[in-house]
């Protein structure tokens, strides 16, 4: 089956995420499925798509996600994530994201174990953004995937489109000069689209 687009997983806890992967790519055959374990890849990643013209088809995102898992050579942390807490991360991830018009199309879910998350999750909320808390069955998940993606009705922006949105913001644009961001090539080739 040809892959239609891709779904991004923003999931720290690496059976979960590979068991989310393997649901997802089971139900829905026609979608590649990236993971991502932290808030900082997340970032770097759609900083990344300016290169790549995709954009995703759907986002899967935890609540709480550390900003980075131990690493040589690590970036540098916001002062948003100095402040606030992990367990705000996958907010923080929504609003970031959204930031960008070409993005605001995207369906979001918010997929945790909490519980009192639906306060905060309130004011990050539009009619593409969901919440489902995990569970023993993926089913809720998959009923929140297919509201939204009937919801958000078929779109796909250009690449010039991807690349002026993202390259608007001053930071964005640092990133991508610097080459601070991750090369998506790999990424790219897995995800079934050109390099």
């Amino acid at each position: 089956m040809q892959q239609q687009g891709f779904i991004l997983v923003v999931e720290d806890d690496p059976q979960q995420s590979e068991s989310i992967k393997r649901a997802i790519e089971s139900r829905y055959p026609q979608y590649a499925v990236k993971v991502l374990e932290t808030e900082s890849k997340f970032r770097l990643f759609v900083g990344d798509l300016a290169k790549v013209p995709s954009i995703p088809t759907m986002v899967i995102c935890g609540v709480m996600l550390p900003w980075i898992f131990p690493e040589l050579v690590t970036p540098d942390i916001p002062d948003e994530v100095k402040v606030g807490t992990f367990r705000k991360a996958g907010l923080r991830c929504w609003k970031w994201f959204r930031q960008y018009p070409c993005f605001q199309r995207v369906p979001w879910i918010y997929f945790t174990i909490l519980d009192d998350v639906t306060i905060e999750f309130s004011k990050h909320a539009d009619l593409l953004t969901g919440y489902v808390q995990k569970a023993g069955s993926i089913k809720p998940l998959f009923e929140e995937m297919e509201e939204l993606l009937t919801a958000s009705g078929p779109w796909e922006a250009t690449e010039t489109e991807v690349t002026a949105e993202l390259t608007a913001s001053p930071e964005m644009a640092r990133r991508l000069r610097e080459g601070m961001a991750e090369s998506v090539g790999e990424d790219a080739r897995v995800l079934g689209m050109p390099s």
